[in-house]
């Protein structure tokens, strides 16, 4: 029911101000970055609202599956955004790609091309387009950065990394979302100030009460994802095998409460809106 809230609710009305934003020409500062932030909030509630939906049917019937997402918005690098975002893929990708390929035996200078390589296929997989390409030789260049110049992952929370981190990824879903590397380009130059500044009247309309209203939620959620799941005691599938817990796993009353009334939100608005597809099926 949480997941179904995720997707219905949040990354459905963030998705109007996303596609709005990106349908404009030559976008402003303001109307870029309100489009790419929306963007990156509808990609993660859409994808980690409907593995959370996969997640507790398939306990319903007796199959455990892993959390798929464990806070990547507040993530300290990249390297650290992707042991957090999509596990199951990036796992695979480094068990059948990056250590297929050598991984970091064979010198400084294959690890770095093996690392370029396995992000820029793991582009190629979500389309044969060219953003999709440049969307991880982005990332491939950050891990490759971060190698370098011996960023841990591990290093405790920072504020500046964190910014440096997000301004990264955000950039990255630009090209992620935008259908051709003109629309990328005419995205970054708003979000560089190089189109201008102010929210113009023409397109203000487009950017709804209710839409604005839950994207702020959404990244508020995003950002204390972690306190949220402890001060509800939500556990992973992970802990809940863990503390032998998995047969029948404890769910608080204000859980439960906020569960019923999310999930009965998204029914409503799902009676309502005409299409809700996953975004990420289209991968």
């Amino acid at each position: 029911m949480t997941g179904l809230a995720k997707k219905v609710l949040i990354a459905d009305s963030a998705a109007v101000i996303a596609d709005a934003a990106f349908a404009i020409p030559n976008p402003t500062a303001s109307e870029a970055w309100l489009g790419a932030i929306a963007y990156s909030i509808q990609l993660y509630f859409d994808f980690s609202g409907y593995s959370s939906m996969a997640i507790g049917l398939a306990m319903m019937v007796g199959f455990y599956f892993v959390e798929n997402f464990d806070a990547p918005y507040t993530s300290v690098n990249i390297t650290d955004f992707w042991r957090r975002w999509h596990i199951s893929l990036s796992s695979w990708l480094r068990d059948y790609l990056y250590i297929s390929l050598g991984g970091n035996r064979i010198g400084i200078s294959r690890t770095y091309v093996n690392l370029a390589a396995t992000m820029v296929l793991g582009g190629l997989w979500h389309g044969a387009n060219m953003t999709f390409i440049v969307w991880g030789a982005w990332h491939g260049l950050w891990l490759i950065i971060e190698r370098i110049f011996k960023i841990s992952a591990n290093a405790p929370f920072q504020i500046g990394n964190w910014l440096l981190t997000t301004l990264v990824f955000v950039i990255g879903w630009v090209f992620f979302r935008s259908e051709t590397m003109g629309q990328a380009k005419d995205m970054l130059s708003g979000m560089f100030g190089l189109q201008g500044f102010a929210l113009r009247s023409d397109y203000a309309w487009q950017f709804t009460a209710f839409s604005l209203v839950f994207l702020a939620l959404g990244i508020a959620i995003a950002l204390g994802e972690r306190q949220l799941r402890k001060a509800f005691c939500l556990k992973s599938t992970h802990e809940l095998v863990k503390t032998n817990e998995i047969d029948n796993p404890p769910i608080s009353q204000p859980m439960a409460i906020a569960a019923t009334v999310l999930g009965g939100l998204a029914i409503l608005k799902l009676v309502a809106d005409s299409d809700t597809p996953f975004l990420y099926f289209q991968f």
